[in-house]
């Protein structure tokens, strides 16, 4: 229950007189949001806070558990500061914890929300609400509420919780993604959560959170208070986003810029008008390939690109291009063959394809942990499919963890007689990296039965080196990995791609005009 603090005794005379007319106004609280709190605008300009069209609808509409998921610029952190903020100065015993990317990012909240807005509060109320500790990522007030600002938050308990640029988080630094939703989301489960942020590609956590919260809102289901409630915010939407009459008319709107609108329009009802349009092809040019990224028009979109640090970014952009993720049915006429990554502690992925003339049929994925070749023995059983040949990594010949016996020797025994590596079958990590990228464009995926593997190969990413501020040239041991491995398999030791040291590959082809059965 908010407080509204009793000091006429320590007022002035003006400042008693600005406090009767304010009194009864101080147990609203949207009242307050509007106007106790100042900020800085981005050329620097103090401002009194006023909640935007994004702000005013996320605190309408605020919920236990909150994805925010939106275009650049709509101010949601801003708001989660001074909404923060209030609640620490008219609440009691009151705990909030604020998560960024980086140090910097997390000293740059603390320092030009947080701080700035606390120590531009009228002086009455600040004389109510002195600190008893303020430093560089910490505010406590005299009445036992805080607010911290870090890069993680696993200790103690939580009424308030906002994680900054999580998406990012979770692209960069998945083990603190991982240990963020461990730690630090249970630390504030009876409380309030709000997780904000551009989207970073078609995989991690925020990823997936999105798309619960998503289909859960298309499918009119109530939330719980440990569902999450999803919010987005387009760049169409923001008044700010629209060039002026003038600006308009010299924009030179392409073809395919009339398509991408016409499309918004017929299939989202999204009506924009010249000046938006306008506003956006010419921020288009600047953003380029990140413009779905940065500046989303509907949710899915949003998850679309993102596509900086990962391997095979332009092969999944050809591959989208040329709709070649559909229906690819198995055909009983042609043989099935398979290729394999065989994990010691990681899962055993394997990929099934079939050839049909220049075009690699990718018809089925499957992945299990803790299970041997008997398991996958059955498993190939199962799927009553022809197989030709049996592809395993080119380190096959190694021996198994425990009894003395080749693995080759092993999955024999379970009726899956591997092929021996092709000559070249000692190659580098790069060189298969690069030979995936020219059999990706080769390749069909069936949509339904390799979704989690096509997922991998888009979430297959390069470690990110947190000293140098880069991607480095080593690849990030993740979930996507042994999928990606197991497709390596397939680029190095396929007929088409197993010359020496793969040399002389086959140039790319066009998929015929042919309807899927």
């Amino acid at each position: 229950m908010d407080q509204v603090p009793e000091f006429q005794s320590e007022l002035d005379d003006s400042e008693q007189l600005a406090y009767d007319d304010i009194k009864t106004l101080l147990s609203d609280r949207k009242w307050r949001l509007n106007n106790l709190y100042y900020i800085t605008t981005d050329d620097g300009k103090k401002i009194k806070f006023k909640m935007n069209r994004a702000q005013s609808q996320l605190y309408k509409r605020l919920w236990w558990k909150n994805i925010v998921l939106k275009a650049r610029q709509r101010g949601i952190s801003t708001f989660v500061m001074i909404l923060m903020l209030d609640a620490i100065l008219f609440n009691s015993n009151v705990s909030c914890a604020v998560i960024a990317q980086g140090q910097k990012e997390a000293l740059d909240l603390f320092e030009k929300k947080i701080k700035f807005a606390y120590e531009n509060l009228p002086p009455w109320l600040l004389r109510q609400r002195p600190t008893e500790k303020c430093s560089a990522s910490e505010i406590r007030l005299n009445n036992k509420s805080s607010i911290i600002v870090s890069t993680s938050a696993r200790s103690g308990t939580f009424q308030y919780l906002h994680i900054s640029e999580y998406g990012k988080i979770c692209k960069k630094w998945p083990d603190k993604a991982e240990e963020i939703k461990t730690g630090s989301l249970p630390a504030a489960r009876a409380g309030i959560t709000i997780i904000e942020s551009t989207a970073e590609g078609r995989y991690g956590i925020f990823h997936d959170m999105s798309q619960t919260a998503l289909k859960m809102q298309k499918a009119g289901t109530k939330h719980t208070r440990l569902d999450y409630r999803l919010f987005f915010f387009p760049w169409w939407d923001e008044e700010a986003n629209e060039l002026s009459d003038e600006d308009t008319l010299a924009t030179v709107i392409t073809d395919r810029h009339f398509q991408y609108f016409y499309k918004l329009e017929q299939e989202r009802g999204i009506e924009l008008t010249a000046n938006k349009k306008a506003w956006y092809v010419k921020e288009e040019a600047i953003q380029g390939d990140k413009m779905k990224q940065e500046h989303p028009s509907y949710p899915e979109e949003a998850f679309e690109q993102a596509t900086e640090g990962t391997y095979f970014a332009t092969q999944f952009a050809k591959i989208y291009e040329e709709n070649r993720i559909t229906r690819v049915p198995y055909q009983s006429a042609l043989p099935v063959d398979t290729w394999w990554d065989l994990g010691m502690k990681d899962p055993m992925t394997i990929w099934f394809t079939q050839d049909v003339g220049r075009e690699i049929h990718v018809i089925d994925f499957y992945a299990a942990s803790g299970e041997g070749f008997e398991h996958f023995g059955k498993y190939l059983a199962s799927k009553k499919y022809h197989y030709r040949r049996h592809y395993g990594p080119h380190d096959l010949a190694v021996r198994e963890q425990g009894p003395s016996i080749s693995r080759i020797k092993s999955a024999l025994k379970y009726g899956i007689k591997f092929e021996p590596p092709p000559k070249n079958g000692s190659y580098s990590k790069q060189e298969a990296i690069e030979a995936s990228r020219v059999a990706l464009g080769l390749c069909w995926f069936d949509q339904s039965k390799c979704e989690f593997g096509i997922k991998a190969l888009e979430s297959y990413q390069k470690k990110w080196n947190d000293t140098l501020g880069c991607w480095s040239d080593s690849h990030l041991h993740n979930w996507a990995s042994d999928p990606a491995d197991a497709f390596q398999t397939l680029a190095m030791a396929h007929p088409l791609f197993s010359t020496p040291k793969n040399q002389n590959r086959p140039k790319q082809t066009k998929r015929s005009s042919r309807m899927r059965g």
